[in-house]
């Protein structure tokens, strides 16, 4: 960390799929609640799923959607975020392909 007269350097930066463990724990601390009743009342099983579901290309809690603000090289924030029309269309395209099989 820094020190009193030195500055913190914050970067924006897109998520990796290397984020999940950081991402796992903001996305918990949003729905504690939530998250355990939908996946586990053990908070160790829960992170793992949000870890799986961060490191998935086509998950809403995917690191795709994900930007990411460092302070010192450490994950101290996130956003996650998407494009309404084009998720659909991907999911269309998805469904589709899925018939195709």
């Amino acid at each position: 960390m820094a020190g009193k007269n030195e500055s913190s350097r914050i970067i924006i930066r897109l998520a990796t799929p290397e984020d999940d463990k950081a991402a796992a724990e903001l996305i918990f601390i949003t729905g504690q609640g939530m998250f355990t009743y939908c996946f586990s009342h053990e908070k160790g099983k829960t992170l793992k799923i949000l870890r799986l579901l961060f490191r998935m290309n086509v998950s809403e809690f995917s690191y795709a959607y994900a930007d990411v603000a460092e302070i010192d090289n450490i994950i101290a924030g996130m956003i996650i975020w998407f494009d309404h029309a084009a998720r659909a269309a991907i999911h269309k395209e998805e469904m589709s392909m899925g018939s195709k099989i």
